[in-house]
């Protein structure tokens, strides 16, 4: 019995059937003679590669193995892939079929950043996350034993547990590429295809030839894994729709710089700041191949790059600090590759630029060039403010040139581009080339970084054409603040009372009570289980003004604290510090708020100093949907106090026993009263509360006429009628 092993498919069956396939390739590796592998080419397979190709059915590789073949007891699938972009539905990678029905013997394929494997149609369980970056090369590995199935990612087992299914694994069926099979062969769906540039092998070996130094050796491309029981190298397969091409082995484990020219003359701080919020850094050519294909790039801009001069676009390096010494803007790393000509002014000039024929040069640092970003692969921006399922779907890279400016390829299906007719930016889905949204405010030469209003050019996400709507596109993690420029602040500095972001957009929109209805701030919010709401009750005591015993009655100087929660509100901005964070004019508008009266004023005479709502606490903060633009802390109002505290002067009536005059104490109360028709909604929490005097703790004299009161304040507070 001749083992096999089997590759990772990006969708469930789809993988199943690449798994078998590149385990067989594998095995035919084994029995070539030996040669350098560098320089030996691979068959690469494209499959429906380019933005506007709409996802078909039609594009796949086949192949029948014979219906004599005996089946395997081990299997080890190994491939190489790599992404264009993701499908709507799953990504298929091998997908594998030996009869007629739903039965999968292996499948690979993944489904956004999760894996997809199946054996003996079961699923392979607890597989971690993988990061798959559009553009970039990936070694993947199945590899199934007696028991033990393994997952190698990048030549490193990631993943190691319990075979899902059982053996034997019949191997005389039809293994295809880049679809997946719900009938022998075919019944194949466009929604779960693979886009991409993929596997420049797919070999099915024997378990008991894979080992993990040859696992790695194929992931740096040392060797080009070539199994015995299947190669798409050297086997012939049935291919329908695809682009089949030869490559050196060595080109698929080369990385060169990926960079994006902006083509509108900018300062080099501006270039700089342009380049920082794509998450990327001014381009550094770092090697011959990564300054050539970036002065490639150089003549499709020539009159867009100041035309009239020959240094084009700004380098990211300063001599600065040491003369001749260039460093990196971003890092302060000296470089390795240089491509100044023998004689230059660059010593004249702190800062430098490529010229028209790719070489360098020294230039004044307040010219005006083009700026060229150098965007590592691992790099994206998020937009939010949309209603996408995962957060993987929000990722979007600057990729190539549409109307001679950037682009914004998303990972999925959808596109930002320039609109040269409409002078705007707009969102459009690739599939169906229809325009989704485009902004309103971003200036002919800048791009669509950072928030900005977008309008809804057909109904999405719930809400109607036409509609305005604020998005963010930058690289601001779930911690972060976008800036409006789409610079990326902590945070933490996000209304405090400082401008952080240039532009003074991270203190706009601080309002802390997210309304939800206008009924809330008129009803009484619900207690407990239901019950009636409780507000704790508490009065501070800071000064007894005047004590007229005639008219039997005492002048006060106090402070009403009321407190409760709301469960229904949602809150934003709460400050940790000690005096909680008061809410302004506005938000006190949106909150329900107990209204009551003091009932025992001597003539009604009062007036009320001061007033203030204030959260007191900070509690069970949450982040918001990961769609959110402003990404800021949610607090759930039922796990945060409301404080409504008032300060008022007032003489209130105290009946006064002069039985031991002057020597007597006496006991006076601040009697409060809600509406009558919040009695069944409204508790006043009496004894839950407190009652403090801040005043003088020393007996008071009254009128000079001699008579001297003696107050138990903390007493008379605490039986008094509130």
């Amino acid at each position: 019995m001749i083992p096999t092993h089997s590759f990772l498919p990006l969708r469930l069956l789809h993988l199943l059937l690449l798994l078998r396939l590149r385990q067989i390739l594998l095995l035919a590796l084994l029995k070539l003679s030996s040669s350098p592998a560098a320089a030996e080419e691979v068959r690469v397979f494209s499959f429906q590669r380019g933005i506007w190709n709409a996802p078909s059915d039609q594009v796949f590789a086949r192949y029948n193995f014979s219906r004599d073949a005996p089946p395997v007891t081990q299997l080890s699938v190994c491939y190489r892939l790599r992404f264009e972009s993701f499908s709507r539905g799953f990504d298929v990678h091998v997908s594998y079929k030996a009869r007629d029905d739903n039965g999968d013997p292996f499948y690979f394929g993944n489904n956004g950043n999760y894996f997809d494997t199946w054996f003996d149609n079961k699923e392979q369980s607890g597989l971690p996350p993988w990061e798959p970056y559009p553009e970039v090369w990936r070694h993947v590995c199945h590899t199934f034993d007696t028991s033990t199935y393994t997952l190698y990612w990048e030549g490193q087992a990631v993943f190691r547990g319990p075979l899902a299914g059982k053996w034997p694994c019949p191997l005389n069926g039809t293994l295809v590429l880049g679809q997946e099979q719900d009938n022998l062969g075919g019944g194949f769906d466009k929604h779960q295809d693979f886009s991409t540039l993929a596997c420049h092998y797919c070999p099915v070996m024997s378990r008991s030839k894979t080992s993990v130094a040859r696992v790695s050796a194929m992931a740096a491309c040392r060797e080009p894994g070539r199994g015995n029981l299947f190669s798409s190298d050297t086997f012939p397969l049935e291919e329908v729709g695809v682009q089949a091409s030869q490559h050196s082995l060595a080109t698929l484990c080369q990385h060169t710089q990926h960079h994006v020219v902006f083509p509108e003359e900018r300062t080099l701080r501006e270039a700089r700041s342009l380049c920082r919020r794509l998450n990327a850094s001014l381009a550094v050519p770092a090697s011959a191949d990564d300054n050539r294909l970036l002065a490639d790039q150089l003549p499709a801009f020539q009159d867009a790059c100041v035309p009239t001069a020959a240094w084009k676009l700004w380098l990211g390096i300063t001599d600065r600090a040491e003369d001749g010494v260039w460093r990196k803007f971003h890092n302060n790393e000296q470089i390795s590759y240089r491509n100044f000509p023998p004689v230059n002014a660059a010593s004249s000039y702190y800062c430098a630029s490529m010229k028209q024929d790719g070489f360098w040069d020294g230039d004044r640092c307040a010219n005006r060039r083009c700026a060229a970003c150098h965007v590592e692969r691992s790099s994206f921006l998020y937009l939010r403010g949309l209603c996408f399922d995962t957060k993987f779907r929000m990722r979007f890279r600057a990729q190539g040139y549409i109307n001679g400016r950037p682009f914004f390829r998303g990972y999925y299906d959808k596109v930002i581009l320039w609109q040269e007719q409409h002078k705007q930016w707009a969102l459009v889905d690739a599939v169906t080339n229809a325009t989704m949204l485009a902004t309103q405010d971003v200036a002919d030469n800048d791009y669509p970084l950072g928030r900005h209003p977008w309008e809804a050019r057909r109904g999405l996400c719930s809400r109607p054409k036409g509609t305005v709507m604020p998005l963010s596109l930058s690289s601001c993690e779930d911690h972060e603040f976008t800036c409006s420029t789409g610079d990326c602040v902590p945070r933490g500095l996000r209304c405090d009372f400082r401008y952080d972001c240039g532009d003074g957009s991270d203190e706009e929109s601080c309002g802390v009570v997210q309304l939800k209805d206008h009924l809330q701030r008129e009803l009484p919010p619900p207690g407990v289980d239901g019950g009636p709401l409780t507000v704790t009750t508490s009065i501070t005591l800071s000064r007894i003004a005047d004590v007229d015993d005639i008219a039997m009655a005492v002048t006060l100087e106090f402070r009403v604290s009321l407190a409760w929660t709301d469960s229904r509100l949602r809150l934003r901005h709460l400050r940790l510090n000690k005096n909680g964070t008061i809410l302004t004019e506005a938000d006190a508008q949106n909150v329900w708020q107990p209204r009551y009266s003091l009932v025992n004023l001597e003539g009604g005479t009062q007036q009320r100093l001061g007033h203030s709502l204030v959260v007191t606490s900070s509690s069970g903060a949450a982040l918001p949907s990961y769609n959110s633009v402003d990404m800021d802390l949610v607090y759930p109002g039922a796990a945060n106090n409301i404080s409504l505290r008032q300060r008022y002067t007032a003489r209130v009536t105290c009946y006064f026993e002069l039985y031991a005059y002057p020597f007597d104490i006496q006991l006076c109360s601040i009697d409060l009263e809600l509406p009558s028709e919040l009695d069944d909604y409204v508790r006043l929490a009496v004894l839950e509360g407190e009652a403090r005097y801040t005043g003088t703790p020393r007996a008071v004299q009254i009128h000079g006429g001699g008579s001297a009161f003696q107050r138990v304040l903390r007493r008379a507070c605490g039986e008094s009628g509130v």
